[in-house]
């Protein structure tokens, strides 16, 4: 088997504390090739063996404390191996530390672990690295149900994947069962640029992230794209404490404040698993010539 070793972007949150490292990336051995993948199935996997395994990390470059190796075999995910993080100097050929028994987390396993707990999309950098940013050419995302590949997306990152953010696509193909997103709504990114008019009531979409000691305030977030800027509105709600976990896909319905260049907010519902935070009607600038 060829190692093919494919920049993959990690978003690096500047709202969240989480990922103030970059993180060790899982592999998948995928069409006779092993690439990087930076979905971590076993998070999603509720064990108290796989949260031990965090607990022993060592490295801030690895806080869950192993390395997963997965494979697509007859439309299936499975997990192959799992590994320790190990030092660059105590690595082997492919990169992996010290193999952890599956047993450890399978008892009653043999071989390959087929992964029927994950449901979500896995995503492969394809092609060459896009200059100045952490993106290739190309994106392949692979929807998984319950460890069944039912579908690939290819995404053109040079052309209607420009405007577009890795963490909404991720989204967006985590199902094939896109419900049929007919609202009215308005691309946030719009919002940044032309201020509603004072008591303007607006519907638009992002990802929510609820602030620390202002438990009636809340950041709505749209992702840096190849040719948008991050865009952070404000969201407030005196009424209530945020019932929206963090970094939740959210459409608001508000009204907008002048006097406190903020957002109130009448409703907020999260997003089902396919509908986009970017509209599609959205007129994005050109992409250059990269």
């Amino acid at each position: 088997m060829k190692i093919m070793h494919l920049p993959l972007l990690i978003l690096l949150l500047g709202l969240s504390k989480l990922c103030a490292t970059t993180q060790r990336r899982e592999y998948l051995e995928y069409q006779s090739n092993r690439v990087e993948i930076s979905t971590i199935p076993l998070e999603s996997l509720n064990s108290a063996a796989v949260k031990n395994l965090s607990r022993q990390a060592t490295a801030s470059s690895c806080w869950r404390g192993y390395v997963g190796v997965w494979k697509i075999q007859d439309q299936t995910l499975f997990l192959s191996s799992l590994h320790r993080f190990a030092r660059r100097d105590e690595r082997d050929e492919f990169g992996l530390g010290k193999k952890i028994p599956l047993k450890e987390i399978f008892p009653e396993s043999i071989g390959a672990i087929p992964a029927k707990w994950f449901s979500g999309s896995l995503r492969i950098p394809v092609g060459e690295k896009i200059h100045g940013h952490n993106r290739t050419e190309f994106d392949h995302y692979l929807t998984i149900e319950k460890g069944s590949l039912i579908a690939t997306t290819v995404i053109d990152n040079k052309g209607a994947g420009a405007a577009r953010s890795t963490c909404d696509l991720k989204w967006v193909t985590s199902t094939v069962h896109s419900p049929l997103d007919k609202g009215e709504w308005i691309d946030a990114r719009v919002l940044a640029e032309k201020i509603p008019t004072e008591k303007e009531v607006i519907v638009t979409r992002g990802i929510c992230y609820p602030k620390r000691g202002k438990p009636t305030e809340a950041w709505l977030m749209i992702p840096r794209t190849l040719v948008t800027e991050n865009v952070n509105l404000t969201l407030s709600d005196p009424s209530m404490r945020w019932p929206i976990k963090h970094g939740c896909h959210v459409e608001v319905v508000a009204i907008y404040s002048p006097q406190t260049q903020s957002y109130l907010v009448e409703k907020i519902r999260k997003l089902v698993a396919g509908e986009s935070i970017h509209h599609p009607k959205f007129e994005a600038p050109e992409p250059p010539d990269f």
